[in-house]
C-alpha cells in the first residue's frame, strides 16, 4: 500500500437490490510505516455492511488489535448500491507503505436470494 488519502480496494455488490435482508463482514490486518515518522499495525479490525430491504448501512464492529501509532486505517462506506472497502493512513495526508490482508464473509440473504460480485 502507497496511500495518502482513503483508497477503495474492493467494491461489494449484491445483484438485487430490493426484499434482501443481510449482514456482512470485513475483516483487515496490516502494518508498515508511515512517512511522518513511525511504524505500526493493525490486527483484525472488522466492519459490516447491511441491507435491510432497500437500505444499504456500513460501519465499525471493531478496530482490533493495535500496537505503534502509525497503523493503517480501513473503513467499509455505502457508496450507491454498493459497498467500498477502503484503507488508508491513520495520519491522514502522510504516506503509509505496507501490507494489509482482507477476509470479505458475503452473506446469504433473507428474502431474494442474491448474488454478489466483488471487484
Amino acid at each position: 500500500m502507497d496511500l495518502t488519502s482513503y483508497q477503495t480496494i474492493f467494491t461489494i455488490t449484491p445483484a438485487d437490490t430490493t426484499n434482501i435482508w443481510c449482514r456482512g463482514l470485513v475483516t483487515f490486518t496490516g502494518a508498515g510505516h508511515e512517512s511522518s515518522g513511525g511504524n505500526g499495525a493493525v490486527h483484525r479490525a472488522v466492519q459490516y455492511f447491511d441491507v435491510d430491504n432497500n437500505t444499504f448501512t456500513a460501519g465499525s464492529v471493531s478496530v482490533g488489535d493495535q500496537s505503534g501509532t502509525y497503523f493503517p486505517d480501513f473503513q467499509v462506506i455505502v457508496s450507491g448500491n454498493s459497498f467500498l472497502v477502503q484503507v488508508k493512513s491513520n495520519g491522514g495526508s502522510n504516506r503509509f507503505d505496507g501490507v494489509g490482508h482482507f477476509e470479505i464473509f458475503v452473506p446469504r440473504t433473507a428474502g431474494t436470494a442474491t448474488t454478489w460480485t466483488i471487484t
